[in-house]
């Protein structure tokens, strides 16, 4: 987490109200989005081993844009913070248009892999001839059962299709 100063003197970040005391911190504002010129209401907390920032509008969902953002103002750029997908049974909504981050105040997130996502440095044109050449470089047999794994089913004709490319 960032200092408190350097939240509170964030420039697109207007905090209305602000709570530090015993183990809570509380910062209550809204942050101005000078890209889509729009306004967020933001609630970011750091209690019960949780730095945590509520990002709404009344009518509009954050985009991944407006919480990279929201992340900067609060985090540093070394710090890792998620957007969590609860078990079905655990979700809350209190607000349709409401998205979070979270990040543990002791421990460091784990993070996969970044060659799971893609490949750093790498423009889209290039992954994608990287993706097709390994798939060309399967057997069919190796594809198939890729396929299979997946819960795709190829017949003769993709394989035939494939070979023929």
């Amino acid at each position: 987490m960032k200092s408190l100063d350097e939240i509170i003197n964030n420039r697109q970040f207007k905090p209305l109200t602000v709570m530090n005391e015993d183990d809570i911190i509380r910062v209550d504002g809204y942050f101005f989005d000078p890209v889509t010129q729009k306004r967020w209401l933001v609630i970011f907390t750091a209690s019960l081993g949780w730095e945590h920032a509520s990002v709404s509008q009344p009518n509009k969902t954050p985009t991944w844009d407006v919480m990279c953002r929201i992340k900067d103002i609060f985090w540093s750029e070394d710090e890792c913070c998620v957007e969590y997908h609860p078990k079905k049974e655990d979700y809350v909504n209190m607000h349709e248009h409401c998205l979070h981050i979270w990040k543990p105040m002791f421990e460091e997130l784990p993070t996969p892999p970044a060659i799971m996502v893609g490949f750093k440095d790498v423009d889209s044109e290039t992954t994608a001839a990287i993706s097709k050449a390994y798939l060309n470089s399967l057997t069919d047999d190796e594809l198939m059962e890729m396929a299979e794994k997946r819960g795709h089913k190829l017949g003769n004709r993709s394989i035939k299709r494939r070979m023929a490319k």
